[in-house]
């Protein structure tokens, strides 16, 4: 059975390669199971917790990515 992934990617600026960085796949969800009085009560909290740790990741691989250059432009202007 199919199932719905988020990926999380790095995209140079020719667009032409992407590297991988995180991937979070969305749990089934069992419609059989659900039951119509709370269902989309369910969904909500899902929704809450898979987008934060969706967001949490994609922010945190942003900050990596703003440090690394950082640390590359102080090396560059303190350098021997």
């Amino acid at each position: 059975m199919s199932h719905l992934r988020v990926i999380i990617c790095r995209v140079e600026e020719d667009e032409a390669q992407m590297t991988e960085l995180a991937s979070f796949d969305l749990a089934e969800v069992e419609v059989a199971k659900l039951k119509p009085e709370t269902a989309l009560d369910g969904l909500e909290m899902t929704t809450q917790v898979v987008g934060q740790a969706v967001l949490g990741e994609l922010l945190k691989q942003q900050w990596i990515g703003i440090d690394q250059q950082l640390v590359k432009t102080y090396q560059q202007e303190f350098s021997p």
